[in-house]
């Protein structure tokens, strides 16, 4: 009897955090309407896609940061292991893909939406070089928020997705500090 207790728990509690994050991707797609915030969007979140982690580590390498090299590359092998199994793991589809009528302004790199890759590796990146470079943390987390935001404006993920993501990058950082 517990166990069907729990289950229905578990049940009611995903069905209320799908419902807050329709409403609230509903809220913020209302951003969508503005081009210059879409265009806006479109290059935070291209600023995410990866490229700059590998300049990033170009960098670190050329500067002889060979200790902030390992660290940020520990993290990221760590994160990317926890992002992949949990992406298949939850398998959860994107807005595009389970909202009728609803268009992306972005064509997703893979498949299933939760957590945030984009947002879970930048909240790395501010969390690691935030820590080295005290001076550049206001504006990494400040980047960071917004991939995470840009993401669900661009209709892309839903709002607990980049939750996710934050929280997944944030503590992986933290571990590895």
């Amino acid at each position: 009897m517990s166990y069907v207790y729990q289950e229905n728990v578990l049940a009611k509690t995903v069905k209320a955090i799908h419902r807050l994050d329709l409403h609230l991707l509903a809220k913020i797609q209302q951003f969508k309407s503005h081009n210059l915030i879409t265009r806006y969007c479109r290059y935070i979140s291209f600023s995410a896609d990866g490229y700059f982690y590998v300049l990033l580590g170009i960098y670190l390498l050329y500067s002889s940061q060979y200790e902030l090299f390992n660290l940020v590359s520990l993290a990221f092998i760590i994160e990317r292991i926890i992002y992949f199994t949990s992406k298949n793991l939850f398998k959860r589809n994107r807005p595009a893909d389970c909202i009728d009528g609803f268009c992306s302004s972005i064509i997703p790199q893979d498949k299933f939406s939760f957590p945030s890759g984009h947002t879970s590796a930048a909240f790395l990146i501010a969390g690691t070089i935030g820590i080295w470079y005290p001076s550049l943390m206001a504006i990494l987390y400040l980047w960071a928020v917004w991939v995470g935001l840009s993401r669900i404006i661009l209709g892309v993920h839903f709002p607990s997705d980049t939750v996710a993501g934050a929280a997944l990058g944030a503590s992986v950082a933290a571990m590895v500090l």
